[in-house]
């Protein structure tokens, strides 16, 4: 350490690992300061016999007082950790698509299933699931946009499958997990939270626990998710990426695109969206120029270069999909069939 240099001011740097052990169900997941070859040579030399071992991401942190790396830390808490989870029963974490050991206890039945997605609010959306005398509110992010995840796992349900997912929070993680239930039709459905401090099995907090037709939770889920994209109170600028294009196609439905650089400069300003930007203390707001002033005497090759790479410009600072192009034909026919 240089000797103006305090503790909080060392970085050190750390891995997250996982890795299997050969005859073992599951897997370990462990932050250390080695990277994935030195886990290797680590775990060889304590004779123990890895089947397969992951990088999923690496990271630094601050250094707290004494120490001189980052200390290993077993089963870490990372709700952010590329969709693994924590399988209590069994004692391990599971990769995405693995299956999990039932939770302990008995899901209570569940007749009807509530699910209501709010209109989303600077690129926050609060979805409440209620079922059975339980509740759980779950508040998704732009920046972890987990609505066509969503729809995949409800794809996977509607296929006989027992699919899980994790939806980031900023913070804290939601988990949702199906398990077999007692006739064919129907799911176990678990769901709850998890924090991002110490071990993650001992952060988990289960809310809902219900056995539930199959049908029943994806058609609460799906259509809850479509009511919200089709309400007169969803704006999609409190939620999704928009880019110059998709400002202009509401702006102008009927604009032909494919001719746009054949139109003069001052017909374009028009159509584009206005944007204006603060001049001097005391003076008139000013409104951005798309164009440059030499666009009308480019050639036509040029101008439609330029205008393909403005259109593509994001527009707003949102990050997610929009929620009014998130449907499933598939589900749709599913859900009328069943």
């Amino acid at each position: 350490m240089h000797e103006h240099e305090t503790p909080s001011d060392r970085f050190g740097r750390f891995w997250l690992l996982t890795y299997r052990i050969e005859g073992e169900d599951g897997w370990h997941l462990l932050e250390t300061a080695v990277d994935r070859f030195g886990l290797l040579r680590r775990l060889r030399q304590d004779g123990i016999a890895v089947a397969d071992c992951r990088q999923l991401w690496r990271g630094g942190r601050r250094l707290a007082e004494g120490e001189t790396e980052v200390p290993d830390c077993h089963d870490p808490c990372r709700p952010d950790d590329a969709g693994w989870t924590y399988d209590e029963q069994g004692r391990c974490w599971r990769a995405p698509g693995e299956e999990l050991l039932p939770f302990p206890g008995t899901p209570q039945p569940a007749e009807a299933f509530s699910v209501r997605f709010a209109p989303p609010a600077d690129g926050s959306l609060a979805v409440a699931i209620e079922t059975a005398g339980q509740h759980m509110k779950i508040q998704a992010s732009d920046l972890y946009d987990p609505f066509p995840d969503l729809i995949d796992w409800l794809k996977d349900i509607a296929d006989g499958h027992l699919p899980w997912m994790i939806i980031e929070q900023e913070g804290r993680a939601a988990e949702l997990f199906t398990f077999a239930g007692d006739a064919p039709d129907t799911i176990r459905f678990v769901a709850g939270e998890v924090g991002n401090e110490g071990p993650r099995h001992e952060q988990r907090q289960v809310m809902i626990d219900v056995q539930v037709a199959r049908r029943t939770l994806v058609a609460a889920f799906y259509r809850g998710l479509r009511a919200c994209a089709k309400s007169a109170d969803y704006d999609v600028w409190h939620w999704a990426r928009r880019t110059v294009e998709d400002v202009l196609r509401e702006r102008a439905p009927d604009t032909e695109f494919d001719r746009l650089h054949l139109l003069p400069a001052e017909e374009l300003e028009r159509l584009l969206p206005r944007v204006t930007t603060s001049g001097p203390l005391g003076s008139e707001p000013q409104i951005q120029a798309w164009l440059p002033e030499e666009f009308d005497r480019w050639d036509a090759g040029r101008r439609k270069t330029f205008l393909q790479e403005l259109l593509e410009e994001e527009f707003n600072t949102r990050c997610a999909e929009d929620l009014r192009n998130l449907r499933s034909a598939g589900l749709e026919r599913w859900l009328a069939e069943t």
